[in-house]
């Protein structure tokens, strides 16, 4: 009875260091093209009788911390970009009981960007648990992608004012290229926009899925180094995306296939690019479950916007490409 006694009491005194916090991790893919942000989900649950509450002061400091290991958890543990800077935790209280889920960007924080084998589990620790307590292991590929599109390289535009000095010698026009990349996650194969030069990426952001082999993206740069895409969302649904050299969404448009299938037309007189053929289509009407396709908003976490009119005569030039294109010269032979 006495060692049942024993026995019962270390259980009791130990369990809190096993049970006090219970988390899970998840991504959302299987592979990540090179310099893609790569984000991590983390479901924590508070097991303990208590608020857990992180704060800013010294007895609330706890923290979130991911290890991550290439090529495996034998591999040298990559440490965070910048020393002690991680995720914050700062307000979150988790009641008695609670389940709270949060999504972090992991690239920003861990230098993730070199190609194979990723092993990733969050670590959270507080002052007021007693241990440190880990996540399941999660594991993923970054991959290098292969080219679909391009590299075609560009003129930045200058946007700062001539000057005023004509003798002085002109600086070096910076350029920056435009690719397109397909690569497989796991689950679908994906078309991604890589925008870079010879010393820096400044944007990978995934642009549609593989549909085949009739249905790949058609690109054309126009005379803003502008880059435009008509992409299949499905087989009767299509995308047009206008992107700037930051990689930035200038304008977004959805089509309709009809008699004719929506593409691209480059007048090569203006250098203006615009979509021909098909019909625009209606949110709703003609496409359906939206938080599924992958032109909604949320892909691009931000708002796209039409051109104003008037910009450079761009309206008026528009409507005069449309309007050769939709009624073409009678004379010409």
């Amino acid at each position: 009875m006495k060692k049942i006694l024993t026995l019962l009491a270390f259980l009791l005194t130990a369990a809190p260091a096993f049970s006090q916090i219970s988390m899970k991790i998840m991504l959302n893919q299987e592979a990540y093209l090179q310099y893609e942000p790569v984000y991590v989900r983390v479901s924590m649950r508070n097991m303990s009788a208590h608020a857990l509450a992180f704060g800013e002061s010294k007895g609330l400091q706890g923290t979130l911390s991911f290890d991550i290991y290439p090529g495996g958890k034998n591999a040298l543990r990559i440490p965070p970009k910048v020393k002690d800077v991680l995720p914050s935790m700062t307000g979150v209280i988790l009641q008695p009981g609670a389940v709270r889920q949060f999504t972090f960007l992991l690239s920003k924080f861990y230098d993730i960007r070199h190609l194979g084998p990723l092993s990733v589990k969050a670590v959270v620790s507080h002052p007021q648990l007693p241990t440190s307590y880990e996540s399941n292991m999660v594991h993923c590929n970054i991959v290098p992608g292969k080219k679909v599109w391009g590299p075609v390289t560009v003129g930045v535009p200058d946007t700062g004012m001539l000057s005023v000095d004509s003798t002085a010698p002109a600086g070096k026009i910076k350029t920056r290229n435009y690719s397109i990349v397909s690569y497989f996650t796991g689950t679908v194969t994906a078309y991604a926009l890589v925008i870079d030069d010879d010393e820096r990426i400044y944007k990978v952001r995934r642009v549609g899925f593989d549909l085949g082999s009739e249905l790949k993206p058609k690109c054309e740069v126009d005379f803003l180094s502008r880059l435009n895409v008509m992409i299949a969302v499905t087989n009767e649904v299509f995308a047009y995306y206008q992107f700037n050299v930051d990689g930035g969404l200038e304008r977004k448009k959805i089509y309709m296939k009809t008699s004719t299938t929506p593409t691209l037309v480059h007048d090569k007189d203006t250098g203006i690019v615009m979509p021909a053929g098909g019909r625009e289509a209606r949110r709703d009407i003609d496409y359906e479950e939206i938080k599924e396709l992958p032109f909604t908003e949320d892909m691009f976490n931000e708002k796209s916007r039409d051109l104003p009119s008037g910009i450079d005569g761009e309206e008026s030039l528009l409507r005069s490409i449309r309007q050769r294109i939709e009624e073409p010269d009678q004379n010409r032979k």
